[in-house]
């Protein structure tokens, strides 16, 4: 292990635990656990996924890799999973087929030797090897990585440089990448961070929110259907930050104000490209897309539509008049 000075974390983590059946003595050593006795870890923040696949391939070839325990701290007659928890899940998923004969698992027991905080470094900077991960698991990943790390620094170990490089080493991943990910974890409001956690929210859309102001991005979420496209996101961003807030100062004939503010966000939300954003700067009355022939504005008010079809019926009725009067000259 490295001194505590001069702290390396790549040579600190580099011995990460082997999977070792030797019996020399000092040796980690496999022992078989009845899977009853095994529990998943609550504080895993990595997703259980292709399960039925996982457990398809151990139903013909067996389990190739036996699982990382420690011991319980509720029951010492039961072990917690370090690591290993998709194939504790598909394990789980042949028993309830009747596969019996895997009931007994192939585990290696943590020993509990120095830092607990370096022990848990030391496995997920080995599982970022062995995982795909979704910008959401990352994120998490990174903040537990964060606090084991400051965990270290209280136990004295000392870290030239920035905290950032160090996280962004033991999750494998750029250091504005990191910087990213920690503004979506600070900021982002927990019905989109729910979403982006999921993998249903693009780490581009997540960003661009985030860095909104919290209430705004509540406005955003209540006012429309589905998220963003991250396109759009930044682009709201970048009006936001010049001054758009999406209220209207707008009078309507009847000479009350526009309440129509929220209609005007999810507009342009939704639009294309091409159309251009509004802002609600704009009166559906006097706006030129409201009154086009063709690819009419989706949100524009009642009055205007109304508008638009009094004009519409005028014109078809001029065009049947015409057509009239071409018949009685025959």
């Amino acid at each position: 292990m490295a001194d505590k000075k001069g702290f390396d974390l790549a040579d600190l983590l580099k011995d990460v635990p082997k999977l070792d059946t030797a019996p020399d003595a000092g040796r980690e050593q496999i022992e078989y656990i009845d899977i009853g006795l095994i529990d998943s870890d609550p504080g895993n923040f990595y997703k259980l996924t292709q399960l039925e696949e996982l457990a398809s391939n151990i139903a013909v070839v067996g389990l190739q890799q036996p699982l990382r325990v420690r011991a319980s701290e509720q029951d010492p007659q039961r072990v917690v999973v370090v690591s290993g928890h998709r194939r504790q899940a598909a394990l789980k998923l042949l028993m309830k087929e009747g596969r019996e004969d895997l009931r007994e698992v192939p585990c290696i027991r943590e020993r509990t030797v120095g830092s607990a905080a370096l022990q848990e470094l030391r496995l997920i900077f080995a599982n970022r090897d062995t995982r795909v991960i979704s910008s959401g698991e990352i994120a998490k990943q990174a903040e537990r990585v964060e606090m084991l790390l400051y965990q270290l620094k209280e136990e004295g170990f000392e870290f030239p440089g920035r905290m950032r490089d160090y996280v962004a080493q033991a999750c494998k991943v750029s250091a504005p990448k990191l910087s990213r990910l920690k503004v979506i974890r600070e900021n982002l409001i927990p019905e989109y961070m729910n979403l982006f956690e999921k993998d249903k929210l693009p780490e581009q859309t997540a960003y661009a929110l985030a860095r909104l102001p919290g209430d705004f991005q509540h406005r955003m979420f209540s006012a429309l259907l589905t998220a963003p496209s991250g396109a759009i996101a930044e682009k709201v961003l970048s009006k936001y930050n010049e001054g758009w807030r999406w209220e209207p100062q707008l009078t309507c004939p009847d000479g009350k104000a526009c309440k129509r503010g929220d209609v005007f966000l999810r507009r342009d939300c939704e639009t294309s490209g091409w159309h251009g954003f509004c802002g609600g700067n704009t009166c559906c009355l006097e706006c030129d897309q409201a009154k086009a022939s063709y690819s009419p504005c989706e949100r524009m008010c009642s009055k205007a539509k109304a508008q638009r079809k009094e004009a519409s019926d005028k014109k078809k009725e001029e065009e049947h008049k015409r057509q009239e009067k071409a018949v009685g000259h025959r």
